[in-house]
């Protein structure tokens, strides 16, 4: 332990950060002292950011510091739908405990047709904050693909908006979902084999279990197909890769610089899927 005065506190300091020794002062005032120790480097930890990066934990604070903040979405017809932040943590919370209720698990899949509505934003927050990964599918693809894209995700549970049961019509009979549920606008029958989202909802009647989870954990899932459409119809076909990789990190030099030779060496091996 070392004292001094807070007067030589430039010239000390610099010094003794040079040798990673935290500073912790005593007192107040220009004559503060300063307890100086030397730790071992493995026992020094930051405080800032001790929590994951949670979806769930994003829709629990806004639930409860900003429950009266308005959400604004248009339905299929145009007009606009007005909810808060306090309407989204429960029905968000409603869907997570309904889905936990069905037997979906951490790493289980469940697809999505909707619109930019308030019903989907529900399930952007509902779905991952149990574990489980929403697959939002491009319905403008072709049913072939889309077809494709479900079996190869293995997607259990489809919640798809009623305006859109078409696109699910025209590729119904190539997949199996375990269970459909329909995002119904008007009081028509819904079709066959499907139920209504807004009864699956009122069916949670307790409070959704959250799992433990890392922060980088899938929360969302897309397929190559999905990309490749999407950059086909923004870009010359030259400009579009053959194939996706998704990595955990990208590897960079001290500098910034993206190690290209690292993704190189370690893909080198890799069978492109070239369509």
């Amino acid at each position: 332990m070392e004292l001094f005065p807070l007067k030589a506190y430039t010239r000390q300091i610099r010094s003794l950060l040079r040798a990673r020794a935290p500073v912790v002062p005593l007192e107040a005032g220009e004559w503060a002292f300063f307890h100086i120790s030397i730790l071992p480097e493995a026992s020094l930890k930051s405080t800032m950011m001790s929590c994951p990066l949670l979806i769930r934990s994003m829709l629990e604070r806004a639930g409860t510091l900003f429950p009266a903040v308005e959400i604004v979405s248009v339905k299929p017809d145009g007009s606009r739908a007005r909810h808060t932040m306090r309407d989204l943590h429960r029905r968000a919370r409603q869907l997570s405990a309904a889905l936990q209720h069905a037997a979906i698990a951490p790493g289980d899949r469940v697809a999505t047709i909707m619109w930019n509505q308030h019903e989907h934003l529900e399930t952007y927050f509902g779905v991952p904050a149990i574990g489980a990964v929403i697959h939002t599918l491009n319905f403008r693809l072709h049913p072939d693909d889309i077809a494709f894209i479900i079996h190869h995700a293995r997607d259990r549970f489809l919640i798809v908006d009623s305006t859109l049961l078409d696109v699910f019509e025209q590729l119904r009979s190539r997949v199996q979902f375990e269970r459909v549920f329909v995002v119904d606008h008007s009081s028509a029958a819904l079709p066959a084999g499907t139920e209504s989202y807004e009864a699956f909802l009122a069916s949670a009647t307790h409070d959704p279990t959250y799992p433990d989870l890392a922060e980088d954990d899938a929360a969302a899932a897309i397929d190559p197909a999905e990309l490749r459409a999407f950059l086909e119809r923004r870009f010359a076909r030259w400009q579009v890769p053959d194939d996706f990789v998704c990595v955990k990190e990208l590897p960079y030099t001290a500098t910034g610089k993206l190690l290209k030779s690292k993704l190189r060496q370690d893909f080198a091996a890799w069978q492109w899927d070239r369509p």
